[in-house]
């Protein structure tokens, strides 16, 4: 004897009501956060996030795509994790190293390689930098001296930090396509391994880092350095991630359906933060044109 299969009336209803069930199935109070610990979203009460209904049916999964993106605003914290010292604390240090040495070498070796096409170039990407391109260039006709410049490797003169590092990287990268610069740069025995063959690979100031990536950008500056001296790896310190960063390790490891279905973001940084964070909310900048109706809030 045969049961005959139970009738589902569900369908039966109007998508526009299904679609109201759906919105009050997956909305909870107060949105998703995400646990930076374990890599995941939950609940902001701290419980899991259930999305059973989208595995009874093909059809409810294609329904309910997305809704619990558009209908939870999702929150990151700031976070020091337990190994901060091998990831946060070495970007933050490499970084700042590798700023120090680009200039070093800039003062040293770059007024020699400021060509006008290079200073036409810089005219017309980082106008607001010409002033620095015209001072090196008063160091090797001899009319400012090099100590000046030295001093100042970490001054964003008036800018922004963020575009002076680009800058940086973009008069570095420029003169270094010189046919003489190898030659002359392999004779400046401080800084020798930083070349414009490194510059292409450096990590932007906002990446959550994996073991491997740790371990390449440490000699980047100095391949011979020791750094188990240096105070920013040391265990006792706890170097926090910006929300910011964590948001796009969040946004780049996820499936795309999620990310454009996402509506609303909070970032609390209530940690001080590694590696300029002043410019992380830069690395969400592709999410933000991606989806043009997420709204942000730091």
């Amino acid at each position: 004897m045969h049961t005959a299969a139970p009738i589902c009336h569900f369908f039966q209803l109007p998508r526009e009501i299904r679609e109201f069930m759906y919105s009050a199935y997956v909305t909870v109070p107060g949105g998703y956060e995400y646990d930076a610990e374990r890599d995941k979203l939950i609940q902001a009460d701290g419980g899991r996030v259930d999305l059973q209904l989208a595995r009874t049916c093909r059809t409810i999964n294609q329904e309910i795509k997305g809704l619990a993106m558009q209908n939870n605003k999702i929150t990151f914290r700031s976070f020091a994790p337990p190994d901060s010292d091998a990831g946060a604390g070495v970007l933050h240090a490499a970084l700042h190293r590798i700023e120090r040495a680009m200039w070093y070498k800039l003062c040293m070796l770059g007024p020699n390689f400021i060509t006008e096409s290079v200073q036409a170039a810089i005219n017309s990407e980082f106008p607001q930098f010409n002033f620095v391109v015209i001072g090196l260039i008063r160091v090797r006709d001899g009319w400012d001296t090099q100590t000046t410049f030295n001093e100042n490797g970490s001054n964003p003169w008036g800018e922004t930090p963020s575009v002076y590092r680009d800058f940086l990287q973009r008069l570095f990268a420029l003169v270094s396509e010189h046919p003489d610069w190898a030659l002359r740069s392999e004779k400046c025995r401080k800084y020798s391994g930083l070349e414009r063959d490194f510059l292409s690979p450096l990590p932007e100031p906002w990446p959550v880092l994996k073991v491997d990536e740790v371990d390449r950008i440490k000699y980047l500056p100095n391949p011979g350095d020791d750094w188990s001296e240096f105070a920013f790896t040391s265990p006792s310190n706890k170097h926090a991630i910006s929300a910011a960063a964590l948001a796009v390790n969040f946004f780049a490891s996820a499936f795309k359906d999620a990310r454009s279905s996402v509506r609303e973001i909070e970032l609390i940084e209530d940690h001080a933060a590694v590696a300029y964070p002043e410019c992380h909310m830069r690395g969400l900048s592709p999410c933000a044109k991606r989806t043009p109706s997420c709204a942000y809030e730091e």
